[in-house]
């Protein structure tokens, strides 16, 4: 070939190779606005196929005997080779028996999609992979759980990487089942970006701004004797009960300390919610004989002093605490699909004017059994029939990791899909069961991120992992001061409740305001202190000619007090809301 030759073909191809990339430019500029460009993920991590070997792939156990593992040629899904991870013991927590990924890099905000393939042998059960802190304290970030068959079936999730870093840990733990759970072709690439809020920075220093702002209203009163005339004299004006529901859950089980406990209660909060008596697993043990008795104990002590309690939970697909031989789920699917339906439509109507508000179904996202069994649209149903058996009852859904973690996308996307085919839900549980410090910033702008799809939130389950965290005493109240008040100054939250208060009813030593003698800690008095001293209105306020005074204050029911004489006083009692008159004439007869 000579010189001009090898130029005329050279043209040839690069004229071929620009037409190629203008095309390929044309096709990208024409997609819609918001459509991501195709291209290959960039791997992130170590290989997944395992063809060869572990790699930086390692097995732990918490105990010796519990299970083993092998790179074995026995069927694997691709190539010539997969992992088996063997459960010979069964262990008390899932995560006793795992394969780990450690160190490798995630950036903050950065969606990834982590995939594999799995199937199991040997009665194999349930597969969790989770993604968590790579040293201790090991914070949980996200995780999925799915249940294995004999057959190869591939499993997503989307991680959201809480920051930048190297210290993270990927897990794949099983020791729930025994069995032989074969995993391949894993794989975790980068897909997007969470669009997060970015929050001001001095965004929690404003914090008393804002509630003063979203939690108060002016009012003006008009006090007239009973002949209608002015009242003269000073009143009193006091705050008795937020609007705002401060709360915690409640375990009545007896004991010496049963008066102390319910005293407490009262004491700090104003609301209430089940812990685990209404939980259809301790609810209703046998089939058709439901512990009617109990409840309807919490519900009496509930209305008579005014303390209302939220209905925790109707449906839960959690496979621990033995929860995954109830009665019910040993049925089929048909009667078990009839079984959830009855439930719910007995108890609602049951406790209907009584428990105003519940979650239907709880951790949805996390918890996915019953939907691998029945299918998704059980979750749709429970909504309606919940809605059927009780029009006037609030329905919530109610999810953990959303701003102690980080499935603030997978949970919000699941709530759009439900209110896209109007669903009745009226608002958004979120869990808040900490194992790392608060971070105002990051939580807010979650709050806002979940809050964009217009419906309330309510902070369902509070606590912090205290001992894991070295936290001492003054630091334990920090925290769950600086957990308040990011709720309490964001717009979209309606409540707050801690997930108890005494460290002998505690799932978490050490996270209760009280310690086991009921002695309170700082904590106590820093959540009393605020509820209680700060965040209210006591007042004491000269009428005009006409028998007004004015004044500004939390949204709440309040008391008024005039003396008519020396030794003579009277009271009336009335709410001021966000969306009550501003002005009320109080008849003090």
């Amino acid at each position: 070939m000579n010189k001009n030759s090898f130029f005329y073909i050279q043209s040839i191809l690069l004229f071929i190779i620009v037409c190629f990339f203008n095309t390929t430019n044309a096709q990208t500029r024409s997609r819609a606005p918001g459509a991501l460009p195709p291209s290959t993920p960039k791997a992130v991590f170590a290989d997944g196929s395992f063809e060869n070997g572990m790699d930086k792939w390692s097995f732990w156990q918490n105990s010796p005997k519990l299970g083993s593992y092998a790179i074995t040629d026995h069927k694997p899904h691709s190539g010539k080779k997969c992992i088996k991870l063997t459960i010979n013991n069964v262990a008390s927590e899932i995560w006793h028996v795992q394969l780990q990924q450690r160190n490798f890099q995630i950036k903050k905000n950065v969606i990834y999609r982590l995939s594999y393939w799995a199937r199991g042998e040997n009665n194999a059960g349930t597969l969790e992979v989770v993604f968590v802190k790579g040293s201790p304290p090991w914070s949980y970030y996200s995780g999925f759980k799915s249940r294995v068959t004999d057959k190869w079936e591939k499993y997503e999730m989307l991680f959201t990487a809480p920051l930048t870093t190297t210290d993270i840990q990927l897990a794949f733990q099983c020791a729930h089942h025994k069995g032989d759970y074969f995993i391949d072709d894993i794989s975790f690439v980068a897909e997007d970006t969470m669009s997060l809020e970015e929050m001001p920075k001095n965004w929690y220093q404003n914090a008393e701004k804002r509630i003063d702002q979203i939690r108060k209203g002016d009012f003006c009163i008009k006090a007239v004797d009973k002949n209608g005339n002015p009242c003269k004299g000073p009143i009193s004006v006091k705050l008795l009960k937020h609007s705002f529901d401060w709360g915690t859950c409640l375990a009545f089980l007896g004991g010496d300390h049963e008066k102390k406990y319910k005293e407490t209660a009262l004491k700090h909060f104003n609301c209430g919610v089940f812990e685990n008596a209404l939980k259809w697993e301790e609810f209703e043990r046998e089939e058709g004989k439901p512990a009617f008795a109990d409840v309807d104990r919490y519900i009496k002590w509930s209305e008579k002093n005014n303390f209302p309690i939220r209905g925790h939970t109707l449906v839960w697909g959690t496979e621990n605490y033995g929860f995954d031989r109830h009665w019910a789920r040993l049925k089929n699917d048909s009667m078990f699909t009839e079984s959830i339906k009855s439930r719910i439509t007995r108890d609602l109507k049951r406790y209907k004017g009584k428990i105003a508000e519940y979650d239907v179904w709880n951790e949805p996202v996390h918890e996915p059994s019953i939907f691998n069994r029945l299918g998704n649209d059980i979750l749709d149903s429970a909504f309606v029939w919940a809605n059927r058996a009780d029009p006037d009852a609030k329905l919530y859904i109610n999810e953990y990791s959303i701003i102690s973690g980080t499935d603030a996308k997978p949970y919000r996307d699941l709530v759009e899909k439900l209110m896209k085919k109007n669903i009745p839900l009226h608002g958004i549980g979120i869990q808040g069961h900490f194992s790392t410090r608060i971070d105002p910033l990051d939580i807010g702008a979650k709050l806002s991120y979940m809050a964009q799809t217009g419906l309330p939130l309510k902070i369902t389950e509070f606590d912090m992992d205290v001992n894991a965290l070295g936290l001492s005493e003054k630091e334990m109240a920090s925290e769950y001061a600086k957990m308040m008040r990011t709720a309490f100054s964001h717009p979209a939250v309606t409540g707050f409740l801690f997930w108890g208060f005494w460290d002998n009813r505690h799932w978490r030593p050490g996270a209760g305001l009280y310690d086991k003698d009921f002695k309170p800690k700082a904590a106590a008095d820093s959540v009393y202190n605020l509820i209680h001293k700060v965040w209210t209105t006591s007042d004491t306020l000269e009428p005009d000619s006409t028998g007004k005074i004015e004044f500004r204050g939390f949204f709440g029911e309040y008391a008024f007090t005039v003396k008519d004489s020396p030794k003579s006083q009277k009271t009336v009692k009335v709410n001021f809301s966000e969306n009550s008159k501003k002005e009320k004439v109080l008849n003090f007869q």
